[in-house]
């Protein structure tokens, strides 16, 4: 039928030598328009919106693999496949017209494995593609400083449409730069909700925290998880109860091994969200990945701690003219570095390379210092007469020096994990805790966390 209503209209120029009815090349053979209803006013510029409905198919096989009732894209910003775009790009208001396009202006070498929702055949690889479209209106280039709030919700609402298409094909890439474009469109910021109508500033927050979400969801697909947690905590600044803001921002930071601020998401998604089966295996992944964080630093940590044990560093010597000590009494570096010294070697270099705590050995310096100088003063005041001083014998190591080089493991293990939360305590109380505790608007989301 459509060849059929061209035919009719064969011999009229419409325009860039246009003839209705005959296929006019736009890319050499590549891609093809051919006018089956002529239509009325100038064609489409750069940035100009197209409402229009089309049926997309396989040429080889005339099996539809898309339709769109109402939709529209705008003229340079890569919405749809270039075939399509650049067949809008020739057409005008009220018109209808059929595009042929080969695979490398369609979806290519991969094709479209993954069935768009109510599509009825997926596209396979170098398919080249058919278009049969009609235009229903052109509107003028889009600036969101001068639209109005509707405006921009209908601009956005649009580019979230596509950012969909392409996330449910698994175009992340895409699906983000739809997202990105939407929220531009929106221009939140700028939005004053006393000034605006209560109705809706509220669609403008649900809409700015829809898209958003929708965005953070695509980074996770691509492991963005800083750029993820960002844009969730936009989210929860002005909806502290958006479950899937707190969920998907809570697997950011679970990624990154930032437990505490983990934690405080999920909880409270959690809480919100008690039924979620997504929810609840990220807080048990959470647990998991914690403890085995631990046991890994407590490795690490005992491995530094004992190049951190030896003589040098505490200024202790062996009564029995520096013997080697049993390798089962201290940790085995920490004996080789002994062993070493006593052969004449040095080991400084080793120990350097091992990040000896400077500041660890200074306190064990400062104990046996002042152990000293108490020795010195008990003896200066039991000695009144002018005697030769007796050589000083050798005495046994201070009881709590002794205890508290045994347990030297566990204080560094301490050191190096309590002391980076506690440094850490303060942004994470200024980025989640603060936030979770303002009040926002709307509240908690229904479905699943995994979904758009």
């Amino acid at each position: 039928m459509a060849e059929e209503r061209g035919d009719e209209l064969a011999g009229e120029n419409l325009g860039f030598g246009f003839v209705p009815g005959e296929w006019n090349e736009l890319i050499g053979e590549d891609i093809k328009y051919k006018v089956l209803t002529p239509g009325h006013g100038p064609i489409a510029e750069v940035q100009m919106m197209l409402r229009c409905k089309y049926v997309g198919r396989l040429r080889s096989t005339e099996q539809i693999f898309e339709v769109a009732e109402d939709t529209g894209y705008r003229i340079g910003e890569s919405d749809t496949t270039p075939a399509l775009e650049l067949g809008l790009r020739h057409m005008r208001k009220g018109e209808k017209g059929m595009v042929h396009a080969e695979a490398k202006y369609g979806f290519g070498p991969p094709g479209r494995p993954v069935v768009a929702p109510g599509a009825e055949v997926a596209v396979p690889p170098d398919a080249a593609l058919e278009y049969e479209i009609e235009v229903i209106d052109i509107l003028p280039p889009f600036n969101p400083k001068d639209a109005p709030l509707e405006a921009r919700l209908g601009e956005t609402e649009l580019k979230k449409r596509h950012g969909n298409g392409f996330f449910h094909h698994k175009d992340y890439t895409r699906a983000i730069r739809c997202y990105q474009a939407g929220l531009k469109a929106l221009d939140a910021e700028s939005v004053d909700g006393e000034e605006e109508d209560e109705e809706a500033y509220e669609a403008m927050v649900k809409m700015f925290c829809d898209v958003s979400n929708n965005l953070a969801a695509a980074l996770i697909k691509l492991e963005r998880w800083k750029d993820t947690k960002e844009v969730c905590v936009k989210v929860i600044e002005v909806d502290k109860d958006n479950v899937k803001a707190l969920y998907r921002g809570g697997v950011a930071a679970l990624r990154q091994d930032n437990f505490l601020e983990a934690e405080l998401a999920l909880k409270e998604a959690a809480k919100l969200a008690p039924k979620d089966k997504l929810i609840h295996a990220a807080v048990q992944e959470l647990y998991r990945n914690r403890t085995q964080y631990i046991e890994k630093e407590k490795v690490m940590m005992k491995k530094m701690g004992g190049f951190l044990l030896t003589p040098a560093a505490t200024g202790i010597e062996d009564k029995e003219g520096k013997e080697p000590i049993d390798t089962e009494e201290m940790d085995e570096n920490a004996a080789q570095a002994h062993n070493e010294q006593i052969k004449g070697k040095d080991i400084s270099d080793t120990m350097s390379e091992a990040k000896r705590d400077h500041s660890k050995v200074e306190a064990v310096d400062a104990v046996v210092r002042e152990e000293e100088e108490e020795n010195q003063s008990q003896t200066t005041a039991e000695d009144t007469d002018d005697a030769a001083p007796l050589e000083q014998e050798n005495r046994p190591i201070n009881p709590w020096l002794a205890w508290y080089i045994s347990h030297y493991d566990w204080f560094v293990t301490a050191a190096f994990i309590i002391l980076p939360l506690l440094f850490l305590w303060g942004d994470i109380k200024s980025s989640w805790a603060r936030r979770l505790s303002e009040v926002g608007k709307g509240g908690g989301q229904e479905g699943s966390v995994g979904e758009l």
